[in-house]
């Protein structure tokens, strides 16, 4: 149904806004009751020392990514309330410090997607060393007592904070913010007791997350001492020789696929004495999402890669109309039980859908694997896949040069050693407890940012 708002000339904005979007019926509403707080009002730029970023697109030219050293996020990395590292990558301290130190992240930071995940927001409350892109805006608070940092992670993830930022974004396809816009963000400032009670809530859920990160790895761990593959050495090597012969039967010339740390791996798998299948036996057909580049702000979720993490999926970023789907003539509809698996860019993370989650579309760069009997459990598929005894075998079986990917061949072939029906399911238990306290942590997350709502609609 169409929607139109009568705005006249002089109501307009500054520098002549004209997109029908930043006039919706909902975004003015909201500036009203902005404007009718009996609180505080400030301008974002008015609490911070700086909002800064990255800055100059041309010297992402110059970085040299690399497996391990200061982690450096981008706007998909943030989220409702925390920052997702699980597909940081990763710079070489010396550009840290040097090429990228506009880029440098200091504790106790807002952090605001301006791209991507627009409008998103979450502190940085450790003191190692972090590098952000260019679309990644650090608000550095002039003072924390007048203006907690938590406060204000959960104002600008919640309607009256995000919907400022929607309306002002500019863009077609990759929609986006700026600093200026950014600066100019109308700020409610509730009494600092108030305050309070918001951040201990947050923080509160966050730790509720990290307990949930741990259990997850601690499903991993027990998966891998019970296969007898906990003590892989899987460090690479600089030098090795391989037959041309064998060069021939593998059909690869790039040396990474030679590496001996995957011979090991193999022999250890061999050797481990539990039965072995291959992944393409245990499952159907494997699938691919579809790739649609039009986003909406009323639809069905849009998985993407930095979606799947931690044995997780997050719906809570991008949304496309169905019938784009549709349209594409796949069938990728899901089902609790599914596993997704990132198979380019960040490939190798897994999650099993969950109920709620089976109305989503997968994105082109996820697979969807469908066990087709009960020889193994999702959960359990799902944490070998991203376990180091399947995440090296499709390591190996990459392709790409500056985005590695896996065909659905390929993946088909990596070897899945099958665990007793008891060892499965103590996998399944474990990570089932992980997931009912990440669902603790975003409830949580959700009621501090509630909380803040409520306090600024209701009034005092």
């Amino acid at each position: 149904m169409a929607v139109w708002s009568s705005v006249p000339y002089r109501e307009l904005t500054e520098d002549l806004r004209l997109d029908a979007e930043y006039y919706d019926p909902n975004a003015l509403a909201l500036r009203k009751v902005i404007d009718a707080s009996p609180y505080r009002i400030a301008r974002l730029e008015d609490l911070a020392a700086s909002i800064i970023n990255f800055g100059a697109y041309s010297l992402c030219n110059y970085i040299t990514f690399q497996d391990d050293g200061i982690p450096f996020i981008t706007a998909e990395n943030i989220h409702a309330g925390y920052i997702d590292f699980s597909s940081a990558r990763h710079v070489p301290e010396d550009q840290h410090k040097g090429l990228l130190w506009k880029s440098q992240v200091s504790q106790g930071q807002v952090l605001v997607a301006m791209a991507a995940r627009l409008g998103y927001a979450a502190v940085y409350d450790s003191p190692e060393p972090l590098s952000s892109s260019q679309d990644v805006a650090k608000v550095t608070l002039a003072d924390t007592k007048a203006t907690d940092p938590y406060y204000m992670a959960a104002y600008i993830n919640s309607s009256l904070g995000r919907e400022q930022l929607l309306a002002s974004r500019t863009g077609s396809v990759q929609q986006h913010t700026n600093l200026g816009k950014l600066k100019d963000l109308k700020v409610i400032v509730l009494p600092p007791a108030r305050q309070i009670e918001v951040r201990r809530l947050f923080k509160r859920g966050l730790a509720e997350r990290e307990r949930a990160s741990s259990l997850y790895a601690q499903a991993e761990k027990g998966l891998l001492h019970e296969l007898h593959l906990d003590s892989l050495d899987l460090s690479p090597q600089l030098t090795y020789e391989r037959g041309f012969s064998e060069v021939q039967r593998a059909g690869r010339m790039d040396p990474e696929y030679y590496q001996p740390k995957y011979y090991r791996l193999k022999a250890a798998i061999d050797a481990c004495g539990f039965p072995r299948r291959r992944l393409g036996d245990l499952v159907h057909p494997i699938r691919n999402g579809c790739d649609i580049r039009q986003f909406v702000d009323n639809g069905v979720p849009y998985i993407r890669v930095g979606d799947i993490a931690d044995g997780r999926i997050a719906v809570d970023a991008m949304k496309v109309d169905p019938a784009d789907a549709r349209a594409s003539k796949k069938d990728i509809q899901l089902r609790v039980g599914d596993i997704l698996f990132t198979r380019k860019g960040t490939y190798g993370n897994t999650a099993v859908v969950r109920p709620g989650q089976n109305n989503a579309i997968i994105s082109s760069e996820i697979m969807l694997l469908r066990t087709s009997n009960n020889q193994v459990v999702p959960e359990y598929l799902a944490a070998y896949l991203s376990s180091p005894a399947g995440y090296h075998q499709v390591e190996r079986r990459v392709h790409g040069v500056a985005f590695y990917s896996i065909t659905q061949a390929d993946l088909a072939s990596v070897d899945v050693v099958v665990a007793s029906r008891e060892v499965q399911e103590r996998v399944q238990a474990t990570l089932a407890d992980a997931h009912s306290r990440y669902a603790e942590s975003c409830r949580m997350l959700d009621e501090a940012i509630g909380m803040v709502e409520e306090s600024l609609l209701s009034g005092p």
